[in-house]
């Protein structure tokens, strides 16, 4: 399986923890997602690995680099990254992505989580024929509500629902991936920084008025309930509300 041509992603057939990369299924700002998979068992997982655009580069198609000047700031950045893993190996949901491993290699590291195979909501919203109905939305986002509640429950936030990080498994199971945690890193990275970098933390349409505004670190639950409120209305109404921002710049 060859993979997506993105510069700045391991090779096809490089090895971390023992699995083979086979290719790119997500990257941002911060982050570049792989499909893996172990030679011996040839169980399949996904891998995301901390790479910050703009600061760090590739050397010799692994190793991480970045200038001495953002040593302290790297040193910050990746430490978040490991503490919001340890929070979501603690999370045991069959409606959230199975967190299972983590481990420091090539100068960075790397989120080992189960491989939800599928297709994201948005992909499948786009091959119905029309807006779903509210009686054939309910199962499948009703599962989504239960798992949010269970996430809340462990004072964790998801930070970033929207119909491209719900999974639908084959049997119609949804399953919320890619917690937004990196994306607070991102903005916590970009006010350390000196430089005048810049990252995009929010999500176009269904990120709240308070995470376009530059204030991610300061969310709270009723961030999620936002987010799935607007995905729900993209499903409903075929089409993603106006985003906040166009919204904030309308009052203005």
């Amino acid at each position: 399986m060859a993979i997506q041509n993105d510069p700045n992603a391991l090779k096809a057939g490089s090895k971390i923890a023992g699995y083979e990369i086979l290719r790119v299924i997500g990257s941002g700002g911060f982050g570049i997602t792989y499909e893996a998979a172990s030679p011996i068992t040839s169980k399949h997982v996904a891998i995301k690995e901390f790479f910050p655009r703009g600061i760090a580069s590739r050397e010799e198609s692994t190793r991480i680099v970045f200038a001495s000047r953002d040593t302290d700031i790297m040193a910050w950045a990746l430490k978040r990254f490991e503490s919001s893993t340890t929070d979501q190996c603690k999370l045991k949901h069959p409606n959230i992505v199975d967190v299972i491993h983590y481990v420091k290699d090539n100068d960075t590291g790397y989120m080992i989580m189960e491989y939800v195979e599928g297709e994201t909501l948005e992909e499948w919203l786009r091959k119905r024929p029309a807006p779903l109905s509210v009686a054939e939305l309910r199962p499948m986002i009703e599962p989504v509500f239960g798992a949010l509640e269970y996430l809340h429950s462990q004072k964790l936030i998801h930070r970033d629902i929207a119909p491209d990080n719900i999974m639908v498994r084959a049997n119609g199971t949804p399953v919320i991936i890619d917690f937004g945690a990196i994306k607070m890193i991102e903005q916590q990275t970009q006010l350390r920084s000196k430089t005048n970098r810049s990252f995009s933390v929010s999500k176009q349409f269904y990120s709240p008025p308070e995470q376009v505004q530059d204030k991610a670190d300061h969310l709270d639950a009723r961030a999620d309930v936002y987010a799935l409120a607007a995905t729900i209305y993209r499903a409903l109404g075929g089409r993603p509300p106006v985003s906040a921002e166009e919204r904030t710049q309308q009052i203005a």
